[in-house]
């Protein structure tokens, strides 16, 4: 069965790399000014050493930025402040 979106492949490698946004220092207070796209292009270029993921390449940054809004609550419950805080 197909996850809306994509793959379930695909959905899975998305929420890793959300729920690791959520637990990365760009999810706490230090960076709240900044906006919730800033603190993810940050983490996905310095932690992940990603470029090719960015609000320039929509669907996949949409879908991204998609799983990390799902897993807010998930990582408030863990003890993270997560990234809408």
């Amino acid at each position: 069965m197909m996850a809306p979106g994509g793959t379930d492949e695909v959905v899975g490698e998305l929420d890793v790399i959300a729920v690791g946004f959520l637990g990365s220092e760009f999810a706490e207070p230090t960076y709240a000014g900044w906006p919730i796209e800033r603190r993810l292009d940050a983490y996905l270029r310095r932690i992940r050493r990603l470029t090719s993921v960015d609000h320039h390449n929509g669907s996949v940054y949409e879908a991204l930025l998609d799983r990390v809004m799902a897993h807010i609550g998930r990582a408030r419950r863990a003890g993270h402040r997560a990234a809408g805080s």
